[in-house]
């Protein structure tokens, strides 16, 4: 009878140990996942541009003031499976995207006819955006867009400054996206093969500081 129970309560004893033991690792991983703080993450927002050179070259709208870029583009020279590729700048230094390019058109009796597509695409890690942080471009939340058949087509104001907000293009979104879709844009009529495209957006930097 003794020898029974002692085996019972070693039984008991094993048991509590088991379930203590198995308890014990469940909150140790309930802590490691729980343990990721993303609270030091900071975003930013900034004016974009695509160029065609570098900013300040030789597609600026105005030489001093407003650093606005613009795209000189030749129909024909990009399509679908190999569109052409400008780097969009934010703050006017920072490489943030690329804006790609390619048309559909045809020439008929002296004059080019069809579509261009314009995409906007970011994700680019840039780690010397601000000092101290790794980050990346996430994505814009807004855009417009304007393309011409002569610079003098896009609007601008009488010193020579782009008004985005006349451009024939735009959108705006709520959350930050990574690309827009492929905007199309229909050419009737243009008598030469040099369009002009202006592309501007305002994007977003998210980061975290440097480990120590």
């Amino acid at each position: 009878m003794l020898k029974n129970s002692l085996l019972f309560a070693m039984l008991l004893v094993s048991i509590t140990l088991i379930v203590t033991g198995s308890a014990s690792a469940d909150e140790d991983q309930t802590i490691g996942i729980n343990c990721v703080d993303d609270g030091e993450k900071e975003c930013f927002e900034e004016t974009a541009w695509a160029a065609e050179h570098k900013p300040g070259g030789a597609y600026r709208f105005v030489e001093r003031g407003n650093w606005g870029t613009y795209v000189d583009y030749t129909l024909g020279s990009y399509n679908e499976s190999i569109p052409g590729r400008y780097t969009i700048y934010a703050g006017q230094s920072s490489q943030a995207g690329t804006l790609k390019v390619y048309d559909d058109t045809t020439l008929q009796d002296g004059k080019y006819y069809g579509t261009i597509y314009v995409q906007y695409a970011y994700n680019q890690s840039d780690s010397t955006y601000k000092d101290g942080y790794n980050g990346s471009w996430t994505g814009l939340t807004e855009y417009h867009l304007h393309v011409a058949d002569s610079r003098d087509g896009i609007p601008m104001t009488r010193n020579g400054n782009p008004i985005p907000g006349q451009f024939d293009y735009s959108a705006e979104y709520n959350d930050k996206k990574s690309s827009t879709d492929w905007i199309a844009i229909d050419i009737n009529g243009y008598e030469d093969s040099e369009v002009y495209i202006a592309a501007h957006s305002v994007v977003w930097w998210c980061g975290f500081p440097d480990s120590a």
